[in-house]
C-alpha cells in the first residue's frame, strides 16, 4: 500500500503589548490545525479515520514543560501526563476524549500504580533512589531561598524540601526554605488532622521554616510578626523538636529568589474552590501580591511563580497583564523612587505545564478542605527579570553567600536566547543545566502525543477483537470452546 503524507496547517492570531519594560504576549484565537504530520497508510486512515478530522490545539505560546512530563506522556504512553501537556477538551477534540478519556493523576506510571498498563520504565527525577534523581526541579535548585505562600496542607512544601533539603550537609545549610499558610496553625490542624501534624513534622525535620497566619499582600509585616510568634514559641517550648530549624531576625533577612503561590484566591468558603466566583477580586488579591513580592524578591534573579488554571473562565485572570498592571500601578504610588529602594522589574517569561508527579506528595487542595480538584490543565506561570550579571549554577552556590567581586545569579526558569544557545552548542555538558530540564512545548508535539494514544488505543482494540473472534481446533471461539470443555468434564 503506498503511503502519502499529512498536510498541515496552521493559523494563529495573537496580540502583544509592551508596559514599562514588560512584554506579554496572548493569543486571541485558538490553533487549528489538520492532525498528524506522520506517514501512515491509506488503509490505516480509512480504518482509524484518525487523518480527516479537524482539532484545535491548546495555544502553545511560551509553553513549556519538564522533560520528565513528556517523556511520561510518550514513552510511558501515560493518559494523565498526555492530558498536561495536550490540555485536550471535549469541546474542542470529541474524537481524543472520547476514545481515550482522561484518567486521575495517581494512575501516571511514576507513581508505581500497579493498575498501570504500562511496562516501559520511566525516567523520574522525583525519587532520592532513583538513577536519574536531581535536586533541581521547576528551574528551583539548592543554594536558593524559597517561600510558599497560601500553602493549604503544606505538601507542595513538603516536595520541595525533600528535594531540595536532603542532598549534602553543605547544600541543607545555603538552602532556605519557608512555607506559609494565610490560616492559623490550630485552623489547619482542624481541617487535615493529624496527616498535617506529620507533614509540619517532617518539613521542620529537613530544617524548614514554616509560619502561619502570612498575608500575602503584606508579606513584610506579618512575615515580621510570624517570625516573632514562631521565636517565643520556640523559646518557651522546652519540648520543641526543631531547635535546628534557623529563623532569621526579621523579614529584611529575607531575600528569595523564588516566590510560589499556588491558585492564588480570596478567602473562600470551606469546600469551595474560589477561583472565579470572585474574580475581580482575586485579580486585586494577585495585583496587591505582586506589589508585596516585590519587596522581598532577590534583584535580577528573582522570580515569582504563580500556578493557576488554563481553561475558561479561570484563564479570563489574564495573569501576564495583571502583574504589568500591578507594577504599573506601584510605581505610579511611588512619588520620588530612588535607586536604593527600586523593586524588580519583572517580565512574563513563560509556563510551565503543572505536574504532580514532580513533586509528590504534592495535592493541590480546596479551600479549607481535604478534597483535591482537577488541575491537569494547569500551569505555573513564571515572572522574571532581565539579568545582567553572571549566572550560577547549583556547582557554584557558595559563592552566592561568600566573598565575590561581583554577584553570582541563578540562571532562570524559563531558557532565554542564551540558554538555548548554550543547549544546542554543548547539550552534554550541561544537562543538568536548570533552565535546561524544561522543554518547549509546540503544537507538533501535542500533535504527536494526540496520534501516540489514539495509534495506541486502536491497536488495543484491533488486537482485542481479534482475540474474541479467533477460532480453534473445535472451530468455535475460545470462549464457547471453554464452555464446551467445561461442560464435557461435568
Amino acid at each position: 500500500m503506498p503511503k502519502r503524507k499529512r498536510s498541515s496547517t496552521a493559523g494563529t492570531s495573537s496580540s502583544s503589548c509592551s508596559i514599562e519594560g514588560i512584554h506579554c504576549t496572548t493569543s486571541v484565537s485558538p490553533t487549528v490545525i489538520d492532525i498528524n504530520e506522520e506517514e501512515v497508510t491509506e488503509e490505516e486512515e480509512d480504518h482509524n479515520n484518525l487523518g480527516t478530522d479537524v482539532v484545535v490545539v491548546r495555544d502553545t505560546d511560551k509553553l513549556y514543560a519538564c522533560q520528565e512530563t513528556i517523556d511520561c506522556a510518550i514513552k510511558g504512553n501515560c493518559v494523565p501526563c498526555a492530558y498536561k501537556v495536550g490540555c485536550f477538551d471535549v469541546a474542542q477534540d470529541v474524537l481524543f476524549c472520547k476514545q481515550c478519556p482522561n484518567q486521575r493523576p495517581e494512575q501516571c506510571p511514576r507513581n508505581n500504580n500497579k493498575n498501570s498498563t504500562t511496562t516501559t520504565t520511566i525516567v523520574t527525577t522525583s525519587l532520592p533512589n532513583s538513577k536519574h534523581w536531581s535536586p533541581v526541579c521547576l528551574g528551583i535548585q539548592p543554594g536558593m531561598n524559597i517561600l510558599t505562600v497560601g500553602d493549604g496542607d503544606f505538601s507542595f512544601s513538603l516536595g520541595l524540601a525533600r528535594r531540595l533539603m536532603t542532598t549534602d550537609e553543605t547544600t541543607a545549610t545555603t538552602t532556605q526554605i519557608v512555607a506559609t499558610s494565610y490560616e492559623t496553625k490550630t485552623t489547619l490542624q482542624t481541617v487535615y488532622g493529624t496527616a498535617f501534624d506529620q507533614t509540619v513534622q517532617e518539613l521542620e525535620s529537613l530544617n524548614v521554616t514554616v509560619l502561619y497566619s502570612v498575608d500575602a499582600t503584606k508579606l513584610v509585616e506579618t512575615l515580621t510578626t510570624a517570625i516573632q510568634q514562631t521565636y517565643q514559641y520556640s523559646n518557651n517550648d522546652d519540648n520543641n523538636n526543631n531547635n535546628n530549624m534557623t529563623l532569621p531576625s526579621s523579614s529584611s533577612s529575607f531575600v528569595f529568589h523564588r516566590i510560589v503561590w499556588n491558585f492564588p484566591c480570596t478567602a473562600a468558603p470551606s469546600g469551595q474552590d474560589g477561583q472565579n466566583q470572585e474574580m475581580e477580586d482575586n485579580k486585586r488579591l494577585v495585583q496587591q501580591f505582586i506589589v508585596s513580592a516585590r519587596q522581598v524578591l532577590s534583584k535580577e534573579d528573582g522570580e515569582i511563580y504563580m500556578a493557576h488554571k488554563t481553561k475558561p473562565p479561570y484563564n479570563q485572570w489574564n495573569l501576564p497583564e495583571l502583574v504589568v498592571n500591578g507594577q504599573q500601578q506601584q510605581q505610579q504610588q511611588q512619588q520620588a523612587p530612588t535607586p536604593s529602594i527600586q523593586l524588580p522589574r519583572l517580565y512574563y517569561a513563560g509556563r510551565i505545564v503543572l505536574d504532580r508527579s514532580i513533586l509528590p506528595p504534592y495535592t493541590p487542595r480546596k479551600a479549607l478542605d481535604r478534597k483535591s480538584f482537577p488541575c491537569h490543565d494547569a500551569c505555573f506561570y513564571i515572572f522574571a527579570q532581565q539579568q545582567k550579571q553572571q549566572q550560577t549554577s547549583s556547582s557554584d552556590i557558595n559563592h552566592i553567600h561568600g566573598p565575590s567581586p561581583f554577584k553570582q545569579l541563578f540562571p532562570p526558569t524559563i531558557p532565554n536566547e542564551a540558554e538555548k544557545n548554550l543547549k544546542v552548542n554543548n547539550n552534554n555538558a550541561n544537562a543538568s543545566h536548570p533552565s535546561l530540564l524544561v522543554v518547549r512545548v509546540t503544537t507538533e508535539l501535542v500533535l504527536s502525543i494526540r496520534y501516540r494514544h489514539l495509534r495506541l488505543i486502536q491497536r488495543r482494540s484491533t488486537s482485542k477483537n481479534n482475540t474474541k473472534g479467533k477460532k480453534t481446533m473445535y472451530g468455535k471461539s475460545r470462549k464457547k470452546n471453554k464452555k464446551m470443555m467445561d461442560n464435557t468434564y461435568k
